[in-house]
């Protein structure tokens, strides 16, 4: 028994398992598969090729007794030796009529599901302009339990209803972004904003200390640490990571009115001298987007 015609039968059992739970394009592709080997082949012959002719022709039957399949071979499928290139070409050309109607099917289905997406954010959107903040959560409400494994869905609802002064509904859609995709930074960077309007600066703080640990520091992060722990007094650590930030970027405004804060609270009054620059804090939360 020739490693050819083992390799052939595996692709005709393969076919047959296909064929017995009604795939077709599976069947197909393992016939298809077959077949390919059987062109190329010089070893098999005689009672293996008759044995494949035999197997063959039992998976084509099936195959063509589908009843999907019945208006594609209303004459059926038969294999006999020599056939290999004309049958190939015929469930080659199907294959590839069927791919393309599934992904033009996907295609349209996709479309549609974004349209469906964009009428219900536009309408939860047109209430939230109207202030009917009842009536716009109810919507948007709706559009996260309709689509809820949409990439972003959470996020960009979060997003909506925090513009519009709904810094408390926004949370939840926050928190379930990241439940969704811990990957996004964005929510993060949201979460600490919201969380810093509510006032809630330690948990805007838990946020950005989240934020670091999975994806490392950068000038924004540590910038956003250093203050927020000048708003929480917590001068050592204004002081470090305002320093983390003057060493990724010597001009950093901002970096140097924290540490001009900082500086005199940890060494003591006198050691600010060298920390100039800003006007002040203001109070205002700072947008960060990591």
């Amino acid at each position: 028994m020739s490693e050819e015609f083992k390799e052939v039968i595996r692709h005709i059992n393969r076919a047959k398992a296909y064929v017995n739970k009604f795939e077709a394009i599976r069947t197909m592709q393992c016939i298809v598969d077959a077949l390919e080997l059987l062109m190329k082949s010089n070893s098999i012959f005689g009672r293996e090729r008759f044995e494949l002719e035999i197997l063959l022709g039992e998976v084509l039957r099936t195959l063509a007794s589908m009843d999907e399949m019945r208006n594609i071979f209303p004459k059926g499928l038969t294999y006999k030796k020599g056939q290999e290139k004309t049958l190939h070409g015929i469930l080659t050309k199907v294959l590839k009529t069927i791919s393309e109607a599934i992904e033009k099917a996907e295609i349209d289905k996709f479309r549609k599901r974004k349209n469906e997406i964009d009428r219900y954010m536009l309408q939860g959107q047109k209430l939230l302009d109207e202030k009917n903040f009842i009536e716009a959560r109810k919507v948007l409400r709706r559009t996260q339990e309709l689509f809820a494994d949409e990439p972003g869905i959470n996020q960009d609802i979060g997003q909506r209803l925090f513009k519009a002064g709904l810094a408390p509904e926004a949370l939840e859609f926050f928190e379930a972004a990241i439940r969704q995709d811990n990957r996004d930074p964005r929510p993060y960077s949201y979460m600490i904003n919201v969380q810093e309007s509510l006032g809630e600066l330690e948990k805007a703080e838990h946020y950005v200390k989240e934020a670091f640990k999975n994806f490392g520091g950068n000038e924004r992060i540590y910038l956003r640490m250093a203050q927020l722990a000048v708003k929480l007094r917590k001068w050592d650590e204004a002081f470090d990571a305002a320093q983390q930030v003057l060493e990724l970027n010597p001009y950093s405004q901002e970096a140097m009115e924290v540490m001009k804060q900082a500086k005199p609270r940890v060494f003591g009054r006198g050691a600010d001298g060298q920390a100039a620059g800003g006007q002040g804090g203001s109070g205002q939360p700072i947008k960060f987007d990591i």
